[in-house]
């Protein structure tokens, strides 16, 4: 239907019942009013672009009047035929940007979704740390927005309630986040780029005592098998609790677990003698199977998806309460027991050296790149599963002695290199 348009007729003409209707205006060619069935009025203008038809939205009557429709319109045909412009397109362009990619927590959820998940078994705790300390504070702001006073009030608040580590962690993930912004073209700059970490973090040297290994043994029990198998194995095996959790059943063959490329951490394959109280502690995990019978491949998979155990840390945080109340019975005046999970692998390794274990076998067993003798880093054809296997018998000797409340002098320790 075609008509010169009157503001009258934007006011009155009604649909026909049960259709939507378009006048055209004869005055602006390509102007239509479109009425829809329930009566909702609205501008469009119609034009063609590289030989093709387009329809742009201008907006409803009672924002754009007929002179201003006409207007746009005209602007719109007139860009159209002599810059080929499609302001349609450019419309739907920016209102895209206006919901993609400006927000921090748009740009937290493609940080998680294309990087850490890719490239870090970690990536939750990535996500804990973005939920817990920076979408409460930076959610609905745009990222380009964000400003290194923004950033420093930010990470300051977190050290000044008395916690300089976790504000040390957010600004290196903040600072990671935001420069994966910058290669995926969101910002222009980091802001957090030059900021200092505001902790001053000490290296951990915590190794327990025997007696602390032995409680802490004991707590483990409280644990569900999986969970008391896998702490147990991260002080018998000296291994990265990350490294372990992510096992499979097909890893294991015989007395040697060995630890793809694509889980220890410097990507290098690892081979892990298991003692007789590896496999005892192995032998603690029970086999998932599903509906259908078939097994799980994990060793550790999570309760609940495809995954593995997450709740390492927690584990760690419930043996060290389920310590101090052992502790507090004998003394009520013990007020904490220091105890990270991490303190394991470095208590074994300290272990083995008290038991005589030549230092760069140790590290063979730590799996340190650096261990390995110099001259065979690149072209290394011999594994050390001897050495690796010797070291990991001997602490397993003195692990046994631990547990069973024997000296020290009971192990049988191995002989260091040239001695």
């Amino acid at each position: 239907m075609q008509k010169k348009l009157t503001a009258r007729d934007v006011e009155t003409l009604q649909p026909e019942p049960g259709k939507r209707v378009e006048v055209f205006d004869t005055v602006i060619k390509g102007l239509a009013l479109r009425i829809t069935e329930s009566g909702h009025k609205s501008w469009s203008v119609h034009y063609r672009v590289d030989g093709k038809l387009r329809r742009h939205t201008i907006g409803t009557v009672d924002k754009f009047s007929l002179a201003k429709a006409r207007e746009k319109a005209y602007e719109a045909s007139r860009d159209a035929a002599t810059t080929g412009t499609d302001a349609g397109a450019e419309k739907r362009a920016k209102r895209q940007q206006a919901t993609q990619g400006e927000t921090v927590a748009d740009l937290v959820k493609t940080y998680l979704e294309k990087h850490a998940k890719r490239h870090k078994r970690s990536w939750k705790d990535d996500d804990r740390m973005f939920n817990a300390e920076v979408l409460p504070k930076w959610r609905h702001r745009k990222a380009k927005d964000i400003t290194r006073r923004d950033v420093r009030t930010l990470i300051e608040a977190i050290a000044d309630r008395g916690s300089p580590i976790t504000a040390n962690r957010c600004l290196a993930l903040v600072r990671k986040m935001l420069n994966f912004g910058i290669q995926q073209d969101w910002i222009d700059a980091n802001p957090a780029a030059l900021l200092k970490k505001p902790g001053v973090e000490a290296s951990r040297d915590r190794v327990l005592t025997d007696d602390e290994v032995r409680l802490v043994w004991k707590a483990t029990d409280a644990e569900r098998p999986a969970m008391r198998a896998l702490v147990r194995l991260r002080l018998i095996t000296a291994q990265r609790g990350g490294e372990l959790v992510a096992i499979r059943w097909s890893d294991i063959s015989g007395d040697w677990l060995t630890l793809p490329p694509t889980i220890t951490k410097n990507k290098t394959e690892h081979r892990v003698w298991l003692s007789d109280l590896a496999h005892e502690a192995l032998a603690l995990v029970p086999r998932v199977v599903d509906d259908e019978g078939n097994v799980d491949e994990r060793v550790f998979p999570a309760r609940i998806g495809k995954g593995t155990m997450t709740d390492l840390k927690q584990a760690g945080r419930r043996i060290a309460k389920h310590v101090l109340a052992a502790l507090q019975k004998t003394d009520p005046k013990v007020e904490a027991f220091d105890f990270r999970a991490h303190d394991l692998r470095r208590t074994a390794a300290t272990k083995m050296a008290e038991a005589g274990v030549d230092p760069t076998h140790i590290s063979l067993v730590l799996n340190h790149v650096d261990g390995r003798p110099r001259a065979t880093k690149i072209y290394d054809r011999f594994n050390y599963d001897p050495q690796k296997q010797a070291a990991l018998a001997t602490w397993a000797r003195r692990l046994r002695a631990i547990l069973d409340e024997k000296p020290a002098d009971n192990v049988v320790p191995m002989t260091r290199k040239g001695a």
